[in-house]
């Protein structure tokens, strides 16, 4: 199992050791890891998953990488010399939507989704999130605790206006 798959590796290093002086290596690392990634073209077909090494005839071109939730990534122009490995480190960003919550109680906590994670913000607040359907809790003291769900968009605004209820005791005579 794994010495099979170290010999691989060593073999597939030698082999690139022993083509490298005939070969352009462009070696492709994202953060996070794990975008596809494409040269020149999208229609070219992807060109495998980054952290990656390839071997190209020398020249210029065009490094796309893809990875679902962040934003796709172009480097154009990437120069590659013969027997010259050219490093190409992309950042990933990831694709967020903004959430403006107001509300009737300054200073008000507000959580995402779990109702004992961190405070992520206080009333009013923008939040940067993920898109999809998040739940907001709203916690202050002497109120009830508030849960409403919101759709974050991509790339768009959300305002929510929250509003917190005292907690009113009640007096038995």
């Amino acid at each position: 199992g794994i010495a099979m798959f170290h010999g691989a590796e060593d073999t597939i290093e030698a082999a690139l050791r022993r083509i490298s002086p005939y070969v352009a290596a462009l070696r492709v690392t994202t953060t996070p890891p794990g975008a596809t990634l494409y040269i020149d073209r999208r229609d070219l077909g992807p060109r495998g998953v980054s952290p990656r090494v390839l071997a190209f005839q020398p020249g210029r071109v065009r490094v796309i990488a893809e990875l679902e939730g962040h934003e796709p990534v172009i480097v154009d122009g990437v120069d590659l010399r013969l027997g010259v490995e050219t490093p190409v480190v992309l950042s990933m960003r990831r694709i967020l939507g903004r959430v403006h919550v107001e509300g009737n109680v300054r200073g008000a906590s507000v959580r995402v989704d779990d109702a004992n994670g961190p405070v992520l913000g206080s009333v009013p607040c923008d939040l940067e999130l993920p898109p999809g359907r998040r739940t907001l809790h709203l916690s202050a003291e002497g109120y009830r605790p508030l849960a409403e769900v919101v759709d974050v968009a991509a790339r768009d605004t959300r305002s929510v206006t929250l509003a917190l209820t005292p907690v009113t005791g009640s007096v038995v005579v």
